[in-house]
């Protein structure tokens, strides 16, 4: 009897562990499951990051080239001021080449939010540089030292977020060799002599004699779009 009874306890056991153990297993199998999908989304991810750095680094060479070649102009114009004339094919060039810069900046912003935090804020920047850029095209009053003060700080952009396109910038004059940190910026502003907007974003100039502003006229400068 007491063998019959401890065979009937040890069935009772048997019966309720088998249940369990199916329990256990098909939770861990959900659970793999989860797992194998994380890491896929995770490897897809990294990936797609992969794939942006190499879209968005692929143009950085043309579109340095680009800034480059518009520097160079704003310093001619600067130097020598040529005739009205001259000034507005001068112009009508440079419109056409910022245009082209910044046309895809939408697109460049959506891809960009796949990226790590880091990565994401320094592109984040050269952006928003870039924005300010566009806001020089087809107006009535064209300020060239201020757009000049724009392409700087585009430079030193690219050259962080590619340094292979610091050699399209060789030569120009950017700034004192002092590294401009937040707090000297702010100094450097705040004891300057002269007029230098403050959308310069610390990024200021000599102006040079009898050359103010260049006004665009009042004519809308209609750019040919390839």
């Amino acid at each position: 009897m007491v063998i019959g009874c401890a065979m009937g306890s040890y069935e009772n056991l048997a019966g309720g562990l088998f249940p369990a153990s199916a329990a256990i297993f098909a939770g861990w199998l959900a659970w793999s499951a989860v797992q194998v999908q994380i890491s896929a989304e995770e490897r897809r991810a990294a990936a797609d990051r992969v794939e942006i750095e190499n879209v968005l680094q692929a143009d950085f060479d043309y579109m340095a080239e680009a800034l480059a070649t518009i520097w160079k102009i704003f310093d001619e114009i600067l130097e020598s001021p040529p005739s009205a004339e001259v000034l507005t094919v001068r112009l009508e060039g440079v419109n056409y080449g910022i245009e082209r810069l910044t046309s895809d900046i939408g697109t460049m912003r959506d891809m960009v939010t796949a990226l790590g935090w880091k990565r994401r804020r320094t592109y984040e920047r050269w952006l928003h540089w870039l924005e300010r850029l566009g806001e020089f095209q087809d107006v009535n009053n064209f300020e060239a030292h201020e757009a000049l003060n724009v392409v700087k700080a585009i430079s030193n952009h690219f050259e962080m977020l590619r340094p292979e396109t610091a050699r399209y910038f060789e030569g120009f004059w950017r700034r004192s060799g002092k590294a401009w940190d937040l707090a000297y910026s702010i100094l450097m502003m705040a004891r300057r002599e002269g007029s230098c907007s403050s959308r310069s974003g610390g990024y200021c100039t000599k102006k040079s004699k009898g050359l103010k502003s260049i006004p665009i006229f009042r004519t809308r400068l209609i750019l040919a779009i390839v």
